[in-house]
């Protein structure tokens, strides 16, 4: 049976916080909410400490949403990158892996279109992704997309050479970036290889794509190639994954 689940561990546990607001009209006292809440998470998924961090994190988050709550309106981009990944892990929603439908077509092109749209400038064009015809690759079984509920959150395109999987597209969505989806497709991409019989899996990015570069070796990828490439200039790597 074909894997199609990533799970993340569940628990359960609650908090009581408060949250100091702006001055109420008038008295000059600082207005008080009780943000109440329950934390689903994994047994022993969680340290003491992280759970705090969790608590606190889902305070921030409620106190951005709240009108005038000027004692968080300069939140770092770490903490909310860091708040977001610990109320991920918070809910209930298990990141699941499928096989994407022509429903989810439009999606994953507005995914890929903002993924990769700040490249444009580093390399003087559209990169390659944003020109394909997820349409065409959607009917072809070639997409997998993860999703958090009904929102898909990324994307992996394979396709099926004579000798090996090619890893031909991963992208998440920004907001989603740094959540470890983009390792969890990368590891699906490999574990799919190793199902339909393959020992290794290739890619290719843009040499211009230095984060990817960085990525890839430290995932065991092992560079093999540069040549242009289809008007790129490209990198190629491959990896063994034989069990």
């Amino acid at each position: 049976m074909e894997k199609s689940c990533i799970p993340v561990g569940q628990m359960t546990g609650s908090f009581v916080l408060h949250t100091i607001g702006p001055q109420t009209p008038n008295t000059g006292h600082a207005r008080q909410h009780d943000i109440r809440g329950t934390a689903h998470l994994g047994q022993g998924a969680l340290s003491s400490k992280q759970r705090d961090t969790l608590a606190v994190c889902r305070v921030l988050h409620e106190a951005l949403r709240l009108s005038g709550m000027l004692p968080f309106t300069m939140l770092s981009t770490d903490l909310v990158h860091k708040s977001r990944r610990l109320l991920l892990r918070g809910t209930s929603m298990e990141p699941v892996i499928r096989r994407a439908s022509e429903p989810d077509t439009q999606e994953i092109e507005r995914i890929v279109s903002v993924a990769y749209k700040h490249y444009v400038s580093r390399i003087g064009k559209p990169p390659a992704p944003m020109s394909d015809d997820y349409r065409e690759l959607v009917c072809h079984g070639n997409v997998w997309v993860l999703t958090l509920g009904a929102e898909i959150a990324g994307l992996v395109v394979l396709k099926r050479e004579s000798d090996y999987m090619l890893l031909d597209n991963v992208a998440v969505k920004p907001e989603h970036q740094g959540s470890g989806f983009g390792r969890q497709l990368i590891e699906f991409a490999e574990a799919r290889a190793r199902q339909c019989g393959y020992d290794e899996i290739q890619l290719y990015t843009n040499a211009l794509m230095h984060e990817n570069l960085a990525m890839y070796a430290r995932l065991g990828y092992q560079e093999f190639s540069r040549r242009g490439d289809s008007g790129f200039d490209r990198v190629f790597f491959r990896k063994s994954i034989r069990k």
